[in-house]
C-alpha cells in the first residue's frame, strides 16, 4: 500500500512539474530578414526621417522577388516552432501594419517611426530573429554560411548570435542548407533566448521615453510646482514607483525636456495576459498628469520601446 502512495505522489508530483513547465511564460518570436542584407541585396527603399532621407528595408519587395529568402525563413519558423517557441507572421503583420500606419498619419502623428518601428509595434515580438546569409560560388559548387542574431525588439539589443556552419552544395534547395547549417546550433541558441527571456520577466523589460514641454504650455516649464513639488520630481517620483525595482536613468536634461532611458518596466499586465509596452505603460503616466494636475498632453510611440510625450498649451 505505501509503494502504492509513493507512486502515486510520484506521479502527482511530476504531472504539476510538466504542468508548470508547460505554462511557463517564453518569448514570441519573429523572424525577418537582416537589416544590412536588405541593403545589400537592394531591397530598400527611401525613407523621409526628419528631413534626412535613410534607407530601409523594403520588406514587400524581399518577399516578392526572392523565394529563397521565404524559403529560408519558413524553415526558421519551422525549426523554432518545432522547440515550442509562440511565433507571429512579419508578413501578415507588415500589411496590417500598413493600414495602421495610413490611419496614424491621417491623424497627424508626428513621431519619426520608421517602417521597421511601424511592424514591430503592430507585431510585438519579444524577440526578433534576423536572418542573413552570404554566398559563396567555387565553380559548380556553392559554400554558403548563414547568420541568425537574436534582438529585443524593445531595446534593440543584441542577445544571442548563431553563425550557421558552411555548407557546401551544388544542388541542396535552400530549406536543406539552412537547417543543415544552423541545426546543430539551435539548443544552445534557444537555451540563450530562454535565459535571456527570464531575465527579462525578473528584472523587466527596457524601454525609453521622452517628455518635452510645449513652448508657452508652462510658465516655468519643469520647474513649475503643484503642492510645492516641482514637475521634474513629481515625474520621476511616479517613474520611479511604476517600474521594476526603481529601475530607470535620465539620459539627458534641460528646463523643457527629460528623456529617460533603461527603464524597466513589468513585461505583463496585472491579470498576466497582455503584454506592456512603452506606450501602455506610459498611459498611466500621462493619465497621472492630466487627471491629477490638469495638463493637457499629446503622446507618440515608435515602435514598442519608445515614446514621445509631449505637453500642450
Amino acid at each position: 500500500m505505501k509503494t502504492i502512495k509513493l507512486f502515486f505522489i510520484a506521479g502527482t508530483l511530476l504531472f504539476i512539474h510538466n504542468e508548470v513547465f508547460a505554462q511557463a511564460k517564453r518569448p514570441k518570436l519573429m523572424v525577418m530578414p537582416e537589416y544590412d542584407w536588405c541593403i545589400e541585396q537592394g531591397y530598400y527603399k527611401d525613407y523621409d526621417n526628419q528631413g534626412e532621407t535613410i534607407k530601409v528595408p523594403d520588406y514587400d519587395k524581399a518577399f516578392e522577388t526572392n523565394p529563397e529568402l521565404r524559403n529560408a525563413i519558413a524553415t526558421i519558423q519551422s525549426i523554432m516552432a518545432e522547440r515550442g517557441f509562440p511565433l507571429v507572421d512579419m508578413r501578415r503583420s507588415g500589411r496590417s501594419g500598413s493600414g495602421r500606419n495610413a490611419r496614424r498619419a491621417a491623424r497627424n502623428r508626428t513621431a519619426s517611426e520608421n517602417p521597421i518601428d511601424v511592424l514591430l509595434r503592430e507585431a510585438k515580438p519579444d524577440i526578433s530573429l534576423d536572418l542573413s546569409w552570404t554566398v559563396y560560388k567555387n565553380g559548380p559548387i556553392k559554400n554558403i554560411a548563414f547568420i541568425l542574431n537574436g534582438v529585443d525588439a524593445y531595446s534593440d539589443k543584441a542577445i544571442a548570435p548563431v553563425e550557421g556552419n558552411e555548407v557546401k552544395s551544388s544542388d541542396a534547395d535552400i530549406n536543406s542548407l539552412v537547417r543543415a547549417s544552423v541545426i546543430n546550433q539551435m539548443d544552445a541558441f534557444c537555451s540563450k533566448l530562454d535565459e535571456y527571456f527570464q531575465t527579462i520577466l525578473e528584472n523587466g523589460r527596457e524601454i525609453s521615453f521622452s517628455i518635452e514641454i510645449e513652448e508657452g504650455a508652462l510658465a516655468d516649464n519643469f520647474d513649475t510646482r503643484f503642492n510645492g513639488k516641482p514637475l521634474s520630481r513629481i515625474i520621476r517620483d511616479w517613474v520611479a514607483g511604476n517600474t521594476v525595482n526603481r529601475n530607470f536613468s535620465v539620459a539627458s536634461s534641460s528646463e523643457d525636456f527629460i528623456d529617460f532611458d533603461q527603464v524597466r518596466i513589468n513585461v505583463y499586465d496585472n491579470d498576466g495576459l497582455n503584454a506592456l509596452d512603452a506606450m501602455t505603460w506610459s498611459e498611466g503616466l500621462v493619465d497621472m498628469l492630466e487627471n491629477n494636475y490638469k495638463l493637457k498632453t499629446k503622446t507618440d510611440e515608435i515602435g514598442l520601446g519608445k515614446v514621445e510625450i509631449m505637453i500642450i498649451k
